[in-house]
């Protein structure tokens, strides 16, 4: 059941027990005061409960995940009454006509088949009841003037039966409507676009056809498998503003395909939450085309405007969250001498292999990008100080142990900072950049922070 379909449902729902409420407390305070002027202080005691345990169930109603509870309530109370009634009572009690009246009000508040149940359970202690008064073992009072009562709560009975059918007409007409336009929707989400049904426990409970020719999976394999183990949020996204909206998601032959997705709570008759409904649209190829024109041709890596673009973005989260992140800036020493040397052909190679080197030391949460020239930029996300100068101090290591193809001994030098309170892009990246001319000017092939 949809969110839209669940309010038509509960806003019915909510017309019943208010109306019931605001319908029958006003009898119930009568009958205080009625018992109370016949002298009836016991059963003046029971008619205040019924009131309290009515009011109680008034207020569960508010919230959805207690509303069987509240209804249940309503109906215990009835029961408490007329058993009260039996037994401190007549059948000539003002209460008498409510017996007739349960029987609906169970119906229109449970359904057909669990008011059926609740009838059954007043039906039977009526029948015990009935049972002590022929053995004589507890007599009951009434006479004929109990056809009257019945008048009356015949009479009220199909008062109350009108006004609650026309409720339930209304809610049926608002439900058709919505049916054909749920129907008319349902065609076009299938034809367009890809559909899982996710539980609250994570696990996959229905897919549409749409997803499984995407995903090359058979529907019986997807069913039962954890969400996570199909498409999780893309950490890489290109548009930092809306990477939460981007799933990678992996096809049957180990490939993957991107998709933005869209997602909402699904209900069940109860408004009960079953889980999500996730409606995801293939954004491979416009994924491809946006990472190309922000990655660099030679290294593969991003390049410098979307490091602007995800480095402002890590700024925003440091002003809204305090989550630190740090930044390193990489510089090839000597780099000129290279290409001068060796050509710009192996100068390319040695990029490419420093490329290599620092993708494989850094975590797959950090950012690698071409700054310009022989100039790599490094984030890292919820990264202090001294864990970033510790992960540049290693790339360093590492570069300077390598085996490079020319045959050349070739170190780089680093300048590493982190987020600060106040700090903009160019705050930040000027510390870095400071800290690299620092570790140049020192002797080269070293860490230096700011």
């Amino acid at each position: 059941m949809s969110k839209k379909l669940a309010v038509l449902k509960s806003k019915y729902e909510e017309n019943s027990v208010y109306s019931f409420y605001i319908f029958c407390l006003p009898l119930f305070v009568f009958f205080i005061f009625f018992n109370y002027i016949h002298g009836s202080s016991l059963q003046v005691y029971i008619d205040i409960l019924v009131v309290l345990i009515i009011s109680l169930s008034f207020y569960l109603f508010k919230f959805p995940g207690q509303r069987v509870l509240s209804k249940s309530l309503i109906l215990s109370s009835l029961l408490l009454l007329y058993m009260s009634i039996l037994l401190f009572g007549s059948f000539l009690n003002v209460s008498f006509y409510l017996f007739f009246i349960f029987p609906l009000i169970s119906i229109f508040l449970f359904g057909k088949k669990q008011g059926l149940v609740w009838i059954y359970v007043l039906c039977g202690s009526i029948l015990v009841f009935i049972g002590l008064d022929t053995l004589n073992l507890y007599p009951l009072s009434y006479d004929f003037r109990i056809l009257y009562a019945l008048g009356l709560a015949l009479l009220l009975e199909t008062f109350i039966f009108i006004y609650f059918f026309s409720i339930t007409i209304e809610y049926k007409n608002a439900l058709e409507k919505y049916n054909c336009k749920l129907i008319n929707t349902d065609v076009l989400v299938n034809k367009y676009l890809m559909v899982i049904h996710r539980d609250m426990a994570g696990k996959i409970y229905d897919v549409n056809t749409n997803f499984l020719d995407f995903s090359q999976y058979a529907r019986d394999e997807l069913i039962g498998m954890n969400f996570d183990s199909v498409c999780v949020y893309d950490n890489t996204a290109l548009d930092a503003e809306v990477e939460e909206d981007i799933l990678k998601c992996k096809k049957k032959d180990g490939s993957f395909f991107y998709v933005q997705e869209y997602s909402e709570f699904e209900y069940d008759e109860n408004l009960q939450k079953l889980g999500h409904l996730i409606f995801m649209q293939d954004v491979s190829q416009s994924m491809a085309l946006e990472k190309a024109s922000l990655t660099d041709t030679l290294t593969g890596l991003y390049n410098r405007m979307y490091f602007d673009k995800i480095s402002k973005h890590r700024l925003s989260a440091f002003d809204r969250y305090e989550d630190v992140s740090s930044l390193i800036l990489c510089d090839i020493d000597d780099f000129k001498a290279i290409n001068d040397k060796y050509g710009h052909l192996q100068g390319d190679k040695v990029l490419q292999e420093i490329s290599a080197i620092v993708s494989a030391v850094i975590r797959e949460s950090d950012t690698l990008a071409r700054w310009g020239g022989e100039e790599f930029a490094i984030l890292l996300p919820n990264t202090n100080l001294d864990k970033a100068v510790v992960t540049a101090q290693k790339i360093c290591d590492t570069i300077y142990k390598n085996d490079f193809a020319l045959n050349e001994e070739i170190t780089s030098s680093f300048g590493v900072s982190v987020t600060r309170k106040n700090d903009n892009q160019m705050t930040w990246f000027l510390r870095a950049d400071k800290a690299l001319y620092q570790a140049k000017d020192s002797g080269k092939n070293k860490v230096c922070f700011f």
